[in-house]
């Protein structure tokens, strides 16, 4: 249950980000919604893909990931989870932060790129408790982007 937990909590990095590439600043409650939007379509893709994995562990016989060699769950990790994190970080970061809030937008950002290099380094480390995504996730709700932590 950890495991499945872990790995649902890796999708919600794919729902916080922020940087801006010269873009007209935003205001927060415009980022923020933004940021709910992005968060959401990443969440859902990664449900997507989660709900058939497991779909496909328990065709196979197994009860639940956590019945999984660890090194299937680390490729599951790496192969379904991470990928939509992965694509929504990048479409958060493109976001401009609101005038005032750019350091704190972008700390959270970086600490969630480092929580994905951490995993496709270490893809363990999600499986447990506590995960490399634990920190910018908090940080992130403290922003008060609460879609993009609601599975944390």
């Amino acid at each position: 249950m950890v495991a499945v937990a872990a790995i649902a909590a890796l999708a919600i990095a794919a729902g916080c980000g922020g940087g801006g590439d010269g873009e007209e600043a935003l205001t927060k409650a415009q980022y923020v919604e933004k940021s709910h939007d992005v968060c959401g379509r990443a969440i859902d893709k990664r449900d997507v893909l989660l709900e058939d994995a497991f779909d496909l562990v328990e065709k196979e016989g197994f009860k639940g990931i956590t019945e999984l060699s660890k090194p299937a769950q680390e490729r599951l990790v790496l192969s379904i989870a991470l990928p939509p994190i992965q694509e929504g970080i990048e479409n958060l970061a493109k976001l401009p932060p609101p005038e005032g809030d750019e350091d704190t937008v972008d700390a959270f950002v970086e600490g969630l790129e480092a929580a994905v290099k951490k995993t496709e380094e270490d893809p363990s480390a999600v499986l447990g408790s506590p995960t490399p995504f634990d920190k910018p996730m908090r940080e992130a709700a403290k922003y008060g982007l609460d879609r993009c932590s609601e599975l944390a």
